[in-house]
């Protein structure tokens, strides 16, 4: 099947961004092949690509931006989009319990028409995907503390402490559909930073970066996108609207911040994360997927993105945004051009290790 969301338009976005044009044979031209095989379509429309830069705010979001990997068979799941709080490679999350605090008022969405196993699933979906926005509170409060320990500029730092705020009204939504589909109240527990700020140098920042922003949080707002194409109910829309909007604001601070890191880094910098994307281009399947079943389509009505599918638009995120978009940012920073200078000469110079 082929993705109802034109890809090309975070391709752009991303581009527009670090003030890149795409770098020819890379990628960044290309078009989405079309498939032959037919697969179920969304309701239509062109996606958009959410945030107040892409200009259109008609995304929606595979369980609620990060779940996005509900299993329909065997073997494990695909990496989760989004930025999770990962400590020494391990997404680090909360318990689920039954918590009213972190519902939001007044928050209705109608599930009679649902059976019992439909809103079992669903409600399991959200809890999942409020836990992981949860979070990803502490992953953006980790980098705002990274940024200032690297001397980041202002709007870097303005940028992380919005996207605080952002998660925190992400995971009340997703904590208050998750409610909505139990028939209970559902909340997170305590959760653990211990060992949180142990690899924090500029070389750990970029990785992390990345990982969690530059491919994460990209494929978490393409999951947006094309899941809003099955959602019907006005409330469910409008909560994954505001995730999907947001999710796309954080693609472009991790693209942001790793152009800042590259201008002052060294050349061993640029290859660990020249590296990095090989990594996830190395990572790309060719094999097209086939249509969706109807439980798969079930999840995609209640916004839950069924893990086939999720699978499907990381590798097609990585095809078609994040490698055009990495060899544009790598082809700016030119392996002999010597670090920036510092704006502010009083302060040390950064290591890249």
């Amino acid at each position: 099947m082929r993705l109802a969301t034109p890809l090309d338009r975070w391709t752009a976005l991303f581009l527009a961004t670090l003030g890149c044009a795409p770098v020819v044979g890379c990628g960044g031209r290309e078009t989405q092949s079309e498939d032959t095989d037919g697969g179920a379509g969304g309701s239509g429309g062109d996606g958009g690509s959410g945030g107040s830069d892409a200009g259109t705010g008609t995304g929606g979001t595979g369980t609620a931006g990060k779940g996005g990997g509900i299993s329909t068979g065997g073997g494990p799941p695909p990496p989760q989009p989004g930025r999770p709080f990962l400590i020494e490679g391990t997404a680090r999350q909360a318990t689920a319990c039954a918590n009213e605090e972190w519902q939001i008022a007044n928050t209705a969405l109608p599930t009679e028409h649902l059976d019992a196993a439909q809103r079992r699933r669903l409600a399991h979906a959200w809890t999942q995907a409020a836990l992981l926005e949860h979070g990803s509170i502490a992953a953006f409060a980790r980098f705002t503390l990274q940024l200032l320990a690297l001397g980041a500029p202002a709007s870097l730092i303005e940028a992380a402490n919005a996207a605080i705020a952002d998660e925190t009204t992400h995971a009340r939504l997703a904590f208050s559909m998750a409610s909505a589909y139990a028939g209970r109240p559902v909340g997170p527990g305590a959760l653990s930073i211990e060992g949180a700020l142990e690899a924090s140098s500029l070389r750990d920042v970029v990785v992390a970066a990345i990982r969690e922003g530059c491919l994460g949080e990209t494929v978490s707002a393409v999951q947006a996108a094309e899941v809003r194409q099955y959602v019907t109910e006005p409330a469910l829309c409008a909560v994954l609207t505001t995730i999907a909007d947001d999710e796309t604001r954080h693609a472009q601070l991790s693209w942001r911040f790793v152009q800042w890191a590259l201008e002052r880094g060294d050349e061993e910098l640029v290859q660990v994360a020249r590296d990095e994307f090989a990594r996830l281009r190395a990572d790309v399947d060719p094999v097209p997927l086939p249509a969706l079943d109807a439980d798969e389509l079930a999840l995609l009505a209640g916004g839950a993105m069924p893990e086939r599918l999720g699978a499907h638009i990381r590798r097609e995120c990585v095809k078609h945004i994040i490698v055009p978009c990495a060899a544009a940012l790598l082809a700016r920073r030119s392996p002999h051009a010597a670090p920036r200078a510092r704006e502010e000469t009083s302060a040390p110079p950064l290591a890249s290790r």
